[in-house]
């Protein structure tokens, strides 16, 4: 039978041995179930990894490609007066773990006749190293929502 050895921090002990006396002393199936289960909450993350194209400017839109998974899309109306444009925001993960957000701002109908976009209004995408980056751009609402999402916490358990 194939060995492997494993090295255990010291303060890591005390975790090693209590999962050792749980499992009557066998931790070998222990540790491999372990191991099975990590695998396939790895491989779950890395095939909720989709391509997005996205467009990005205001009149001369283009599209970009990049991998990720959506983190979270949120929708904020403008104003009665008409100060603040109504703006949508979708955030995600990148393959390499950085944040991604996509923003639409839309403008009034009066405004983008005008300029020309059909209503379109501008499209940005701009990439940070953390979701916390986000915290002071988009309302608190999103940004708590797309943080829960990145965190795995994007569901709540309903007992009923």
């Amino acid at each position: 039978m194939p060995q492997k050895t494993i090295y255990i921090s010291e303060a890591d002990l005390p975790i090693f041995d209590q999962a050792q006396a749980m499992a009557g002393g066998n931790l070998s199936s222990t540790i491999v179930q372990a191991l099975r289960r990590f695998l396939k909450e790895r491989l779950q993350e890395n095939n909720s990894m989709q391509n997005f194209e996205v467009k990005v400017g205001s009149v001369a839109v283009v599209l970009k490609r990049f991998t990720g998974r959506q983190l979270a899309r949120g929708f904020v109306a403008s104003d009665s007066s008409g100060s603040q444009p109504t703006m949508r925001y979708t955030a995600f993960e990148t393959k390499r773990g950085k944040i991604a957000l996509h923003t639409q701002t839309i403008l009034s109908l009066t405004e983008s006749v005008i300029q020309g976009l059909s209503g379109e209004g501008e499209y940005k995408l701009e990439v940070f190293e953390s979701i916390e980056n986000l915290k002071s751009i988009v309302p608190s609402e999103f940004f708590d929502a797309a943080k829960a999402s990145l965190e795995g916490l994007n569901f709540e358990e309903l007992d009923i």
